[in-house]
């Protein structure tokens, strides 16, 4: 027997087919593709990681896949490198293309086949190595075929029966997420305020933490605030030094009028001084006259004009002391800044320094007020929310910014979240906690999530709301936090998503263990009352 199968060995020949050859074209260079699905493929080649070298992993490459013949242009990002293999994802690849590049790759793989599996073994004993339209088996070995091929379609029809009930068992405890994409493993960094970048502290790549200064924005409201208070400032300022300058010029009037009214009191008292002399020079007069007009040496009427110019000078005094009286009030009030008119009296220089102080308060709230605006003027700090790795940077030195725009982008070194919808109908079967199996396919990633959040109210309250995935009107949005991943998952990426909903596997196993257990009560409770009814069994 072993000569017969060394015979038969001997005559089949060596040539069987090889896997049908799929190359990337690029830099004008072709490469074998080891593996290749709808997302991604793996390219094994020293050269092709040379090429690779200083260049980004995130960076779009233009590229053509070569099968059966037939170029398909795509584009393509390298996702990781480990040893000569570099795992490429395409990016933004087109359905209408990604279709027909996965029909050619079925059509190539399905063409390979080998004429050998075709024939029998009394075939491949006769020495044939193509199969031929009649065959001869012997009659002995019928029979054991026959129950052969029985098995195989039996074991056949129960696979085919254990597959279906495992799907629907499966389809009955799990529900698809719908327009799944990868959101919250990073976390945007957004402008406080609105003004135009001064200066970015950090670089790709950099560890943050809670806190940290990433970038300085001008303050773009504190500084036109600033301007319009200098402004105001300035003016308060200059009408502060009108009124100073009008009460300073009103304060040299009334030291001259002071000393105005000095000289006036002293010549009104040198008048008085020379009236009291010609009153006493005429007074002598008429007391020497008045003997001889009574002997009447002399006539009347000289006397008589003597008394008149007596009585003239006792009236000028009085005038003279009015003045003179009138004078030292003047002084008194110019010593107080008061001015005495006909009918009036002011107080102007007391009136000029209230609006001095008036408009030196002014100046000093202004003051103030610039003082602490221009405290708050300083450039406003942007600061990391959380501890991470510098994703993305979005604005540099110069550009202006509005209040909430994205300025940059953080990956968090704990796990993300994700988003999707599913639909209204069966929403209801979904509660927070529930585990959630995701593969990212573009990355080769499986992993673990829990579902922390259903309907619009628990997704967008929390942000994440994105309008390329906003939800159709049947449909109900989903947020679920991804478990920590070893590499890190840039936003935007399309997810596949399973919500498990119910265990039937546990729930039969929970059914199982029930009946076992009652039943193992039965039986203790039935022994308990036979030894209760016989005593010596009891004893």
């Amino acid at each position: 027997m072993s000569g017969t199968l060394s015979t038969i060995r001997d005559q089949i020949p060596q040539t069987t087919s090889e896997e049908p050859v799929i190359q990337l074209r690029w830099q004008n260079d072709l490469f074998d593709i080891q593996e290749l699905d709808g997302f991604a493929f793996t390219v094994e080649s020293k050269e092709f990681i040379a090429f690779l070298e200083g260049e980004s992993a995130s960076q779009t490459h233009d590229g053509e896949i070569v099968i059966l013949g037939e170029e398909i242009p795509i584009q393509f990002r390298v996702r990781n490198q480990s040893g000569l293999q570099s795992r490429c994802g395409f990016y933004d690849l087109p359905i209408k293309t990604g279709e027909r590049l996965l029909a050619l790759h079925q059509e190539a793989t399905s063409s390979v086949s080998d004429e050998l599996h075709g024939l029998s073994y009394d075939e491949l004993a006769e020495g044939k190595t193509t199969k031929v339209a009649t065959s001869v088996s012997a009659p002995s070995s019928s029979g054991f075929f026959k129950k052969a091929i029985a098995t195989t379609l039996l074991a056949t029809a129960m696979l085919l029966i254990g597959g279906w009930i495992l799907f629907l068992v499966r389809s009955s405890s799990t529900i698809s997420v719908a327009n799944s994409v990868m959101v919250g493993n990073y976390q945007a960094v957004n402008a406080p305020a609105e003004g135009a970048v001064l200066d970015v502290l950090v670089s790709v790549g950099d560890k943050v933490q809670p806190g940290q200064v990433l970038a300085t924005i001008e303050n773009h409201v504190k500084t036109q605030e600033l301007e319009l208070i200098e402004t105001r400032l300035r003016r308060a300022k200059r009408e502060a030094a009108i009124h100073q300058s009008q009460a300073d010029q009103i304060e040299s009037m009334m030291q001259f009028a002071t000393l105005k009214i000095e000289k006036d009191l002293a010549v009104a008292d040198a008048d008085k001084v020379r009236v009291a002399a010609e009153k006493k020079v005429a007074t002598s007069q008429l007391n020497r006259l008045m003997p001889l007009m009574i002997s009447g040496n002399i006539p009347q009427a000289e006397y008589e004009e003597t008394a008149a110019l007596v009585a003239s000078h006792d009236a000028a005094m009085v005038r003279q002391e009015a003045i003179i009286d009138a004078l030292k009030l003047a002084r008194r009030a110019a010593e107080s800044t008061i001015l005495v008119g006909d009918s009036t009296v002011s107080n102007p220089l007391s009136s000029a320094r209230k609006e001095v102080e008036l408009a030196q308060a002014i100046v000093d709230e202004l003051t103030e007020t610039r003082n602490l605006v221009l405290e708050h003027a300083k450039p406003i700090e942007l600061v990391s929310p959380s501890a991470g790795t510098v994703y993305a940077i979005y604005r540099r030195p110069g550009d202006f910014m509005k209040v909430a725009d994205e300025s940059m982008a953080l990956s968090l070194d704990e796990g993300g979240w994700a988003t999707g919808h599913v639909n209204g109908l069966v929403a209801t079967n979904i509660k927070p906690g529930q585990e959630v199996e995701i593969e990212i396919p573009s990355l080769d990633i499986l992993t673990q999530g829990v579902v922390s959040g259903i309907g619009h109210r628990a997704v967008y309250g929390r942000g994440g709301y994105s309008a390329d995935f906003r939800s159709a009107p049947d449909e109900v949005p989903i947020r679920v936090s991804l478990a920590a991943m070893e590499h890190q998952v840039p936003s935007g990426l399309r997810l596949e998503m399973t919500v498990r909903v119910h265990d039937h596997l546990a729930t039969m196993k929970q059914w199982f263990n029930g009946i076992l257990g009652k039943s193992q009560s039965e039986d203790v409770a039935a022994l308990s009352k036979r030894r209760l009814n016989d005593p010596v069994q009891g004893q």
